[in-house]
């Protein structure tokens, strides 16, 4: 294919943008001085829990209940290394063989679970997704190096007791890294290389199918479609019988590493991997790509303004047009790591980033429900390919607000490179880029524009 490319600089356009353009995030650690930070939520009442090692205090719980603006000491933690928010809105924090409990927001925390006499092991939460039913994988001060028992709480965190998996009786040894719930009586927990199983409740389960050649990350229970995936390291599985027969669920998906799996409002399911975003409209049946081919997304969460934001390598971006335009709102954020996004009930959200914490000047809804041009940094944008749809060659259009290095990608419906129309240093200014479809068949194309410091691409259809 041939593909012309023209050079137009356009300054006055760059200026507008950056009237226009204001900052999405701003720090609101507000005092914090934070040396590291393992957990970020929000609880269904408005308030934001950051968990970590501070300068002044060790292991602390912080909480803010005015959106970020103050943050006050909810609990000095000792090394409880874990913290999590049930459904109900209960908090939890949890290390060795503890877990406190609190039921007031954070005012007041009671010990719930203290089998032993130290904290000062790794433990970790296991299911917090479901109602009334927790798990949680503790470790004992004499077992420093594998866990020591599988202990579930079916009234909120109440009491905990022992799971047994029925084969060798209980948990002793076996490092359990997910928990998968259909119902309240059929449950799945996972190895790395295993899979077990309880039909009658968390109390015992037992050995449902080992897999020795699969590296097990984790698993996906859906209540609706009752179907159970295994998320590994080589291929996507799914289950529609309660996990009797296992069969491969990667139609249309171009990598193996799914890293994370989730469902919208409308039954859509969402494979976060490391080749950009899919969607299955047929609960897994098969998949499509919906942009970001180059991006490894780590997670994905929604709004109520049926806004799809992900976070990962390249970043933060968002969608609220599933996935045919993604815009990058990074702006405001310093440093590389991004991570740990949580949006609270008053719709703002926080990130985590080089342990800084940062907050959206508006709500995800104001952010998302305003034009594109007053949200995109001026440096980077990328205009819809005109026409689209197009027979054979359409136009794509983008503008630069100064000289860096350009690629500009084309990936078909799978994620496959299709051809790299621009791939080279770029003067500031608006370009335009002509590609030619003469070759290809009739379907849905992405175009990516790549650079050193942001990703955006565009969903284009070719007619034949």
């Amino acid at each position: 294919m041939k593909m012309r490319l023209f050079t137009i600089i356009t300054s006055a356009f760059i200026h507008s943008l950056t009237v226009a353009q204001s900052e999405v995030w701003r720090p609101t650690s507000n005092g914090l001085a934070v040396n590291s930070i393992s957990a970020l939520r929000s609880d269904p009442f408005g308030n934001v829990f950051v968990l970590g090692v501070f300068q002044a205090q060790a292991h602390a719980l912080y909480k803010s209940s005015d959106d970020g603006l103050t943050w006050n000491n909810s609990k000095t933690t000792f090394p409880l290394q874990n913290f999590d928010i049930s459904q109900n809105g209960y908090l939890f924090l949890g290390g060795g063989e503890w877990v406190y409990r609190s039921t007031d927001n954070g005012t007041t925390w009671n010990l719930v679970a203290g089998l032993g006499t130290s904290s000062l092991y790794p433990s970790k939460f296991l299911s917090f997704d479901y109602p009334n039913l927790l798990f949680f994988q503790e470790y004992e001060g004499s077992r420093t190096s594998s866990p020591s028992e599988l202990s579930y709480s079916s009234d909120n965190g109440e009491s905990w007791h022992f799971s047994s998996n029925g084969q060798y009786g209980s948990f002793v040894d076996i490092p359990i890294n997910s928990v998968g719930i259909l119902s309240d009586s059929i449950i799945f927990a996972s190895t790395a290389s295993a899979i077990f199983v309880t039909f009658q409740g968390p109390a015992q389960f037992h050995l449902l199918q080992q897999f020795p050649k699969v590296n097990i990350h984790s698993l996906y229970c859906s209540q609706s479609s009752h179907n159970v995936y295994m998320l590994s390291d080589s291929v996507l599985f799914c289950s529609s019988d309660t996990g009797q027969t296992w069969n491969a669920s990667d139609s249309g998906l171009s990598t193996s590493n799914v890293l994370a799996l989730k469902a919208n409002s409308k039954g859509e399911y969402f494979a976060c991997t490391d080749k950009g975003l899919f969607v299955s409209k047929n609960s897994g049946q098969f998949w499509s790509n919906i942009g970001l081919q180059q991006m490894t997304i780590n997670s994905i969460l929604f709004n109520d303004s049926s806004a799809i934001i992900v976070t990962g390598n390249q970043g933060i971006f968002y969608s609220t047009n599933e996935g045919s335009l993604w815009i990058d709102m990074n702006s405001g954020l310093s440093g590389n790591s991004k991570t740990l996004l949580t949006i609270n009930s008053d719709g703002y959200a926080f990130v985590l980033c080089d342990n800084t914490i940062y907050r959206t000047v508006l709500t995800i809804s104001q952010i998302t429900s305003a034009p594109v041009h007053t949200l995109s940094p001026a440096r980077f944008s990328l205009e819809q390919n005109y026409p689209n749809p197009f027979n054979p060659s359409t136009t794509i259009v983008y503008n630069l607000d100064k000289s860096e290095y350009v690629r500009l990608d084309v990936f078909d419906v799978l994620g496959r490179k299709v051809e790299t129309l621009v791939d080279q240093i770029q003067l500031i200014g608006k370009h335009q880029a002509l590609f030619n479809g003469s070759m290809l068949s009739a379907g849905i194309y992405f175009c990516q524009l790549y650079t050193e410091h942001s990703l955006i691409s565009r969903k284009m259809v070719l007619i034949k």
